[in-house]
């Protein structure tokens, strides 16, 4: 999913946790190990005003929620690392399911008060500090663009501190129904020939590269291309991992994504967006804030 996953302002997020004892708590949440889970974020959660539901996260995944894309009332146009730690905040998959005492909203229960839970009951610490960070810039590859203009340019922005907009985290349906329609619609396509599609609407380039193509391309991704608006996108592309790929030990990159020449796999997210959209993805490094894992074990009981 969407989502999981994404350099941004959140530096100051982290000092919530020299003010704990401010900060909003969950009346009763649970959180327990659910080996039920084929892989992270293979089920939806669910948000809304009076429940938070998370099933196959890991705690990587609570982390980077709690302390960089959930950190305030908007969601982030670029999702943070998550750099330290264990192994097995990679590997342990967990449920976790929290009330608040009364009604709250999605930038409440993910932000503040799933922090004082992770710190609660993993004991966790963490710090935020530059690094020099591999990325890809989002750039434009040819001059004639194969970008549409969104049809619906009336949608509503993201905006987590009104429960309206829970819908991102799949409230219940009457709240659905009832609330404006959203930018940054995202729909499977279904399985193509070597791949899946995706169909997204009303995007701008900034978002589509911070909060979509990491999930992909393994890297942040810094837009560059200087379009403005917004945009439908279709992308036919193989997300499946092949023997060279991007991938994250204790958060780093460690190799490289590459077209497979077997035939067995389609063409990666790299060539469809160069052959599809007209857009590049060019490898170099930018100084970005990373969260820093300094503390944590595994959970107390509930």
């Amino acid at each position: 999913m969407v989502i999981a996953g994404l350099a941004f302002g959140f530096a100051g997020a982290l000092r919530c946790q020299q003010a704990a004892a401010k900060r909003p708590t969950f009346a009763v949440a649970s959180v327990k190990l659910d080996k039920t889970c084929e892989r992270p974020m293979s089920r939806l959660p669910t948000v809304d005003p009076v429940t938070v539901r998370l099933s196959c996260v890991t705690v990587r995944l609570l982390i980077r929620f709690a302390y960089g894309v959930y950190s305030g009332a908007e969601l982030h146009d670029s999702a943070p690392r998550v750099v330290g730690g264990p192994a097995w905040i990679d590997s342990d998959i967990y449920s976790v399911d929290a009330k608040p005492e009364t009604k709250s909203t999605t930038a409440v229960m993910m932000g503040p008060m799933m922090q004082a839970l992770l710190e609660d009951r993993f004991q966790l610490r963490v710090h935020t500090e530059p690094r020099d960070t591999p990325v890809y810039f989002l750039t434009v590859a040819e001059p004639n663009l194969k970008l549409r203009p969104a049809k619906d340019v009336d949608c509503v922005p993201r905006d987590l501190s009104h429960d309206s907009y829970a819908w991102l985290l799949r409230t219940d349906p009457e709240a659905l129904r009832s609330a404006p329609k959203p930018c940054e619609g995202f729909h499977y396509g279904g399985p193509v020939p070597n791949g899946t599609a995706l169909d997204l609407s009303a995007w701008t380039m900034s978002e589509f590269a911070g909060l979509l193509l990491p999930n992909y391309a393994g890297r942040p991704v810094i837009d560059n291309t200087g379009l403005k608006g917004r945009f439908d996108m279709h992308l036919e592309f193989d997300p499946r991992p092949r023997e060279q790929k991007t991938v994250l030990l204790n958060g780093e990159e460690v190799a490289t994504l590459s077209d497979d020449s077997t035939g067995s796999f389609g063409i990666t997210i790299f060539t469809a967006l160069r052959k599809q959209l007209g857009l590049e993805l060019t490898p170099g490094t930018a100084p970005l804030d990373v969260i820093v894992v300094d503390h944590v074990e595994r959970p107390s009981a509930n």
